[in-house]
């Protein structure tokens, strides 16, 4: 649901007058009310399309947090042992895994995807809400309505909405937050957006960055101070106390991962600066430039001091975690989690509309808007279709029908698939190439595996290509192993995909 406070009453528009002209007088009003709410519903109809259009099977980190999800639910019901997951999650895997688990039992990938574009709506919501706050009452629907086009329009924004991984529900609760803090001024809003940033948090450990920024900003909106300095410090106790209670008291299960994927992270797909900012300018840079010309009417016209400081707490937030990544050349998850830039710099974008020249807001906002379609489309359709597509592989292992472990990367996207084919167990090389080159040479000479399986082409990460040229150097002089396929990594890759099997016995 929409909540459209502190939109401030004007003379009703044109378009809805004509619409309710084809209804009799008396029901004119009644059928006002839908009207009012029908361009926030075009908005997310458009977004839930052009969210939907996007199709590849499923992503790895999805069929991992998926799969761990139901290793965990199979423990707890007497099954074998689950993996250590929390050594290496970005989220607490009790967390998200298991919802994800469950609603895949239900409905499979297709139903969990769909939670995520529910949550993706509902930021989209958030955003309304909180550029609405910032422009002001007279102001306000007009800034509602494009800061959620902006939103909507980002590719980050429909990449995530349609991936079944921890980020849509961090996200969600994350602006949740944010609105929580923005656009109320109680005590109760507080406490609320303090358990919203803490389950922020928990859902994926990026999100308790984002604790001290919910609590600036819920000083910065209420007045008088004494009150915003109340309000700041409920966020950050309610928020706070349970980050502590979880990360304590689960810091032994979960010490290693908060480390390796966020605290302690280093580049695992090294990227130059400029491929980065390439990426960056693509996928956010029109917003960018948005931002600055609303930052700037904010200023000329509305010269509020604390709506300013608001719009610049926005923006830096939403600008800290792309700058991070981009300090440490990581190219994992940098078009994802510009997602955080796309839901914080839309709102301080949508304050374009108080230049008071109909003609100048006109060429900033069209020629704007239809950049941000155009990019999001194309750079949407890139990012879903960024990981391999192993299909082939699938088809040529069960057409062999060739029991024993298979290894290579993707093998948690192809176990997803293959759970009624016990007889095929899929395993990621992660461990074996971390024992080193030696451990490689054993494994391989000794034919360990049914299969091996792995992509031409540079990964971006030099001990990933090592390990893998290594493997292809074995497999052709192991007379025991042949290639038996190679197809496209995926329809817009030339690299290819080779798939080695251990030859049947003789005899």
């Amino acid at each position: 649901m929409v909540i459209e406070a502190g939109v401030h009453p004007t003379a009703t528009p044109l378009w809805r007058i004509a619409a309710a002209s084809f209804v009799p007088q008396e029901r004119r009003a009644l059928l006002d009310r839908p009207l009012r709410r029908l361009p926030v519903a075009a908005i997310l109809l458009t977004q839930a399309l052009l969210t939907l259009r996007l199709h590849n099977l499923a992503n790895p980190d999805e069929a991992l947090y998926i799969d761990a999800g139901h290793a965990y639910l199979s423990q707890w019901h007497g099954g074998p042992p689950a993996r250590d997951y929390g050594s290496y999650f970005s989220g607490f895997p009790y967390a998200y895994p298991i919802i994800a688990a469950a609603i895949d039992s239900v409905g499979g990938l297709a139903l969990v995807r769909l939670v995520s574009l529910v949550l993706m709506l509902t930021a989209t919501c958030c955003v309304g809400l909180i550029s609405a706050r910032i422009a002001g009452p007279v102001h306000a629907r007009a800034a509602q309505l494009l800061g959620m086009a902006l939103a909507a329009l980002s590719a980050s924004t429909l990449f995530v909405g349609n991936l079944a991984t921890f980020d849509a529900p961090c996200c969600t609760l994350v602006l949740v937050a944010v609105t929580l803090a923005v656009t109320r001024t109680g005590n109760l809003s507080a406490l609320l957006a303090g358990l919203a940033v803490a389950g922020a948090a928990i859902f994926k450990y990026t999100g308790g960055a984002f604790l001290p920024v919910v609590a600036a900003l819920a000083f910065l909106a209420t007045r008088p101070t004494t009150r915003g300095l109340l309000r700041t410090g409920v966020v950050c106790l309610t928020g706070g106390f349970f980050l502590v209670d979880v990360y304590v008291l689960e810091r032994g299960f979960i010490g290693a991962g908060i480390a390796f994927t966020t605290s302690s992270r280093t580049a695992e797909s090294h990227r130059s600066t400029g491929l980065l900012l390439s990426e960056f300018a693509r996928g956010a840079g029109v917003l960018l430039l948005m931002s600055i010309a609303g930052l700037l009417a904010l200023h000329h016209w509305r010269r509020a001091t604390r709506e300013i400081l608001l719009a610049l707490a926005l923006l830096a937030a939403g600008l800290a975690i792309p700058t991070s990544q981009l300090r440490l050349h990581e190219y994992t998850s940098f078009n994802k989690h510009a997602v955080f830039f796309a839901l914080f710099a839309a709102p301080v974008a949508a304050q374009t509309v108080l230049i008071r020249s109909r003609v100048a807001r006109l060429l900033v906002v069209l020629p704007a808007a239809y950049l941000a379609l155009v990019m999001a489309l194309a750079h949407s359709a890139f990012m879903f279709s960024e990981w391999p597509d192993p299909s082939h592989v699938m088809t040529a292992v069960n057409k062999a029908n060739r029991p024993g472990t298979y290894i290579g990367v993707g093998a948690d996207e192809i176990g997803y698939y293959e759970k009624s084919q016990p007889q095929f167990r899929w395993t990621e090389p992660w461990a074996l190439y971390g024992a080193g080159p030696d451990a490689v040479r054993r494994a391989i000479v000794s034919n360990t595996y049914a299969g091996v399986f792995y992509t031409s082409g540079s990964s971006g990460t030099q001990s990933l290509d090592e390990n893998t040229a290594l493997v292809a150097r074995l497999l052709t002089s192991n007379p025991n192993y042949e290639l038996v396929g190679t197809w496209p990594k995926h329809k817009y890759d030339l690299n290819r995909w080779y798939l080695w099997l251990r030859k049947p016995a003789a005899g």
